[in-house]
């Protein structure tokens, strides 16, 4: 009894056959070029559904999305050439297609590997805004360290070129701001980083397109508002020595505020003079409470990035 799979190549053979009389019946029946390019696409569309299982092991095998319209593209090409040089090999029709299709892709993905390791961030950024974020998280594991970093510096001068805070937890919903964002917490993602920052942080302040501003003193990041931090923090010592039992010695020392945001006493100093946001409330339980507006956090972004200037006469 025949296999549904050998009538299905048999009539895959037939159609293939009745391909390769299209010219003479162009001529008998004086078919317009447009004509007889329409009839010669219905019959290879029809010789692909009939190959299609085929089709789809050659995709299978490379590893490759057989619904991506440039995936398509190919192998459309790579049917019409299986057509041509059928002939020329003693493979039954289906297994001649399923070898050009995975010869064609093979050669694509080589050509793509050629390209995407060689593309500068101008190029890469184009190709990767115009893929859907699931592709961009698929070949965003294959970029380089180099690519990383030239597609950061590239998105953050095109975001505005000034220090921003990014909440690692909230997908962005314009696509460079995500892609940005995507490049960033991927990165904070790798075991590298997160033992060094005790686990995915969820904000993250860059001062550049590709850096994260670090403490001398401690290697981690620095506190993005360390300036409106600092205020609280001297404030809070009082308090502690109002209210509580244990006492801290020189609640005002500018040692002790330095410790707690990872930095030295001058830029300690600076933070205070820089007088970014409200004075912090005392709430009568050895805690401070404090507020401060959009733009004191950019001020104060700003100023932690600054770089040390002349000490002030008299200091």
């Amino acid at each position: 009894m025949e296999s549904v799979a050998d009538s299905r190549h048999e009539q895959a053979l037939r159609v293939w056959l009745f391909w390769k009389r299209l010219p003479e019946a162009s001529s008998a029946n004086d078919w317009t070029y447009e004509e007889f390019k329409k009839h010669e696409k219905d019959v290879l569309t029809k010789l692909a559904e009939l190959c299609l299982p085929e089709i789809g092991e050659a995709f299978q095998e490379v590893g490759l999305d057989r619904f991506s319209k440039t995936n398509t593209s190919i192998a459309s090409a790579a049917i019409y050439r299986a057509a041509e040089t059928l002939t020329e090999t003693k493979r039954p029709v289906h297994e001649h297609i399923k070898a050009c299709v995975k010869e064609a892709l093979e050669a694509h993905i080589r050509a793509f590997d050629e390209w995407f390791y060689q593309a500068k961030a101008e190029q890469l950024l184009q190709f990767l805004l115009g893929l859907s974020r699931p592709a961009v998280v698929a070949i965003g594991q294959h970029l380089n360290r180099q690519q990383r970093s030239g597609l950061r510096q590239l998105l953050f001068k095109e975001l505005g070129n000034k220090p921003m805070l990014l909440r690692l937890d909230r997908e962005p919903s314009e696509q460079r701001r995500w892609l940005y964002w995507y490049l960033w917490r991927s990165e904070m993602t790798q075991p590298a980083a997160k033992q060094l920052l005790g686990g995915v942080p969820r904000h993250l302040f860059v001062g550049d397109g590709d850096a994260l501003p670090a403490s001398k003193q401690t290697g981690k990041p620095l506190d993005p508002l360390g300036p409106i931090h600092a205020k609280a923090w001297e404030q809070l010592g009082v308090e502690i020595n109002k209210h509580g039992t244990a006492k801290i010695n020189h609640p005002y020392s500018r040692s002790r505020i330095a410790r707690s945001l990872g930095v030295d006493r001058s830029t300690v100093d600076r933070y205070l003079r820089a007088n970014i946001g409200r004075e912090p409330i005392p709430d009568g339980k050895r805690g401070v409470t404090y507020q401060f507006t959009s733009e004191d956090v950019l001020r104060a972004m700003e100023e932690v990035m600054r770089k040390r200037g002349p000490r002030p006469s008299g200091c």
